[in-house]
């Protein structure tokens, strides 16, 4: 069943297609029946029909009684929109394999929900997936992200720091250098958090007190904005941190940036492929 997200210009019954799988919309047949009804009786029709094709061919151009060529329908959705070949979201309402009824927001490709994805932001593209699906308009989609740019800085900095493992911090330390922002040029950004935590609790005289991160410490980061110690990136474990470490991410986290990297170019990605333009900010209002 298709959207009016599905695809932009013209409407076409083939919605998507790659090497092994073909969408197509049921819209310009329904003619006032049920929808999810007579598209799961077309769907289990054209499986039919094309496996029976398919062993017509295999006898008539291979030679073969017996083939492995199958076709299978995976599902009927109601919505769905791609962003690009394999990086797709779409509301399942009938799984064609297991013949039945879903209610189901599946999503492929879309980096939406990754394991070091902060806890508020997992929330936010999972919520903006599932009212793009639920077919709200452009409108209530850009009120829901100026909302939540306008709360950031109200939300607990463990629900917006960014988590990760940590190794092979010394491949990227200076050698014989004390300074705060002591590491190699190229390092990773999660790499220099942690480094600069280490450095900064030598810089504080924390570090006979505080045990140090170490390759293989799971850690939590943030993007500094212009402070004194002229530290980028600060990292903390969440146990066992000195209060300055803190205090320090406290005052400058760099929300903008927070932003920047964990939701603009992932909103600006559906915005383009829905044809909404650019993502809605304070400075583009």
């Amino acid at each position: 069943i298709e959207s009016e997200y599905t695809k932009k210009g013209a409407p076409s019954e083939c919605i998507y297609i790659d090497t092994d799988s073909v969408y197509f919309s049921s819209a310009p047949l329904l003619n006032g029946v049920d929808p999810k009804t007579f598209t799961v009786a077309l769907a289990r029709e054209m499986e039919t029909k094309c496996n029976k094709f398919y062993d017509i061919l295999a006898k008539r151009l291979f030679n073969c009684d017996k083939h492995r060529i199958v076709i299978k329908g995976e599902a009927v959705m109601s919505a769905g929109f791609w962003v690009a070949k394999k990086m797709y979201a779409m509301k399942k309402v009938f799984n064609l394999e297991t013949d039945e009824d879903e209610d189901d927001i599946k999503h492929k490709g879309l980096a939406v929900v990754r394991s070091q994805t902060p806890p508020a932001f997992k929330s936010l593209m999972s919520s903006m997936l599932s009212d793009i699906l639920s077919l709200k308009g452009k409108k209530d989609i850009d009120a829901t992200v100026l909302d939540f740019r306008g709360k950031l800085e109200t939300l607990p900095v463990l629900e917006i720091a960014k988590s990760t493992g940590v190794k092979e911090m010394s491949k990227w330390m200076e050698k014989g250098n004390k300074s705060l922002n002591s590491f190699i040029k190229g390092t990773p950004g999660h790499v220099k958090a942690a480094i600069a935590y280490n450095n900064y609790l030598t810089y504080i005289g924390k570090d006979k007190l505080h045990s140090p991160l170490r390759d293989g410490d799971k850690i939590k980061f943030v993007p500094l904005r212009e402070n004194p110690q002229r530290i980028s990136r600060m990292a903390f474990k969440n146990y066992d941190d000195p209060p300055e470490v803190l205090a320090l991410i406290q005052e400058y986290i760099d929300y903008d940036e927070v932003f920047r990297s964990e939701a603009s170019k992932k909103l600006q990605a559906f915005y383009d492929a829905l044809g909404w333009g650019l993502i809605p900010t304070e400075i583009n209002q």
